[in-house]
């Protein structure tokens, strides 16, 4: 199979609606938007639904033809949850930035544990050894499965997941919403994802570091630094559209960042990310997203 391609089954969409305050492995999605030009049939790609105006999904026949883009209706609500978790090396700098945050999820994961099915990717992987700086695949690597799979009362494996970890390498963030997909196809509860990140998406080391939209000054000592929001936005669009929408929490981004934040919320089925300036910030809207799946 195409190491950038999925296997697509159409299935209606959840969304939830709400107001609130605040590589070096390649990800198996394609990003071309609907052009034109031939394709391996079975591969997928994101496509512009014109009623609408969110993003489809499209899937190449068998004889190579992009086929028809195939749009969702929304719908208010997703049992479960998938936590998305950068744990880059920004989300410790300044250092207490990664104990608030901790302690923001304890707060959250005790008040629905039991009531909220949760599960668990933590990005990059426990590969990541942020002694070794100079290993760009490894400060790079997400995980090839969920930390903690989906399940009822699950919520202090996952505290306990995130409360052993480090901080270390760079933003791997397609990959890891490539991982929530495969668990979100998995699974029987309907969900929706919580990703939680300080950092624009890079680590797609496939991407030219002479040509790409790099997040430094320069990606040709730092070829990893190469901005990877096209295949980001279409995993965001992938879940979206197979019922499990992208609930994007920019947690300490400093604020010109933030229409590639919109961006992936936008693909992934939200009108937009929140932005959460601090911990107190993000604890607010964490609490209130969750109160809209309770009262589903």
């Amino acid at each position: 199979m195409n190491p950038r391609s999925f296997k697509f089954v159409p299935v209606l969409v959840v969304i939830c609606a709400f107001a609130i305050a605040c590589s070096a492995k390649a990800p198996a999605f394609d990003t071309d938007g609907g052009t034109d030009v031939g394709c391996e049939p079975g591969e997928t790609q994101v496509c512009e639904c014109t009623d609408t105006g969110i993003s489809g999904v499209q899937t190449c026949d068998v004889n190579g033809d992009w086929g028809e883009c195939l749009c969702s209706d929304p719908d208010p609500c997703g049992d479960g949850v998938v936590w998305v978790i950068d744990r880059s090396g920004s989300m410790a700098d300044p250092a207490s930035k990664w104990t608030d945050f901790i302690d923001v999820l304890q707060i959250i994961i005790d008040d629905n544990n039991g009531t909220v099915p949760m599960g668990l990717v933590m990005y990059p992987d426990n590969t990541c050894d942020p002694e070794d700086t100079q290993n760009v695949e490894n400060l790079c690597m997400y995980p090839d499965a969920v930390d903690i799979s989906v399940g009822s009362g699950t919520g202090q494996s996952v505290w306990d997941a995130l409360d052993d970890v480090e901080t270390c390498g760079g933003t791997p963030t397609a990959g890891a919403l490539e991982v929530a997909l495969q668990e979100v196809q998995s699974s029987a509860t309907e969900l929706q994802i919580i990703l939680i990140t300080d950092g624009l998406p890079n680590c797609n080391l496939d991407l030219n570091p002479v040509t790409c939209d790099c997040i430094k000054d320069t990606c040709i000592d730092q070829p990893y630094q190469c901005l990877d929001s096209e295949d980001t936005m279409a995993a965001a669009a992938a879940l979206y559209h197979i019922g499990a929408p992208v609930h994007v929490f920019a947690y300490d981004v400093e604020t010109d960042l933030m229409d590639v934040m919109d961006d992936m919320a936008e693909a992934g089925g939200s009108n937009h990310a929140e932005y959460c300036a601090d911990a107190t910030d993000l604890e607010i809207s964490l609490a209130q997203f969750f109160e809209t799946i309770v009262d589903c």
